[in-house]
């Protein structure tokens, strides 16, 4: 099992406990049992902004989980707002490409998920 300091098994139980709470309410708005307002629409901004701070970092798995909720979170995006008539049927391929972008990548720099970044030997 996973050890990690009380605060950052803290940081991630919110994390988790927020991403459950936010969720439930958009089901709850998508089954007509809640009624949200246009704030519902919104609430993919929230995977934009962890996926860009993740982005921000200089660890490569963590930049890895970054790039995947970026590119979530712009997809869902646009499902609500449909921009240039573009919705999930149109553009859920993108998830494809994206996974295969990954794959290479984790094969160019011998990188996989959860494995550390080799260091660069330098030849002096």
């Amino acid at each position: 099992m996973k050890e990690t300091s009380g605060r950052a098994g803290f940081g991630e139980a919110v994390v988790g406990i927020t991403l459950v709470v936010l969720g439930t309410l958009a089901l709850g708005h998508n089954l007509a049992l809640l009624e949200l307002g246009p704030f519902w629409r919104y609430l993919p901004l929230v995977l934009v902004a962890t996926g860009l701070s993740k982005i921000a970092l200089n660890d490569g798995k963590v930049r890895a989980e970054g790039i995947w909720e970026l590119l979530m979170g712009c997809l869902l995006l646009a499902c609500f707002f449909e921009p240039y008539g573009l919705g999930f049927w149109q553009l859920w391929p993108l998830v494809n490409v994206a996974w295969g972008i990954s794959w290479l990548w984790a094969e160019v720099t011998g990188n996989r998920a959860g494995q550390p970044l080799k260091e660069v030997e330098n030849e002096n």
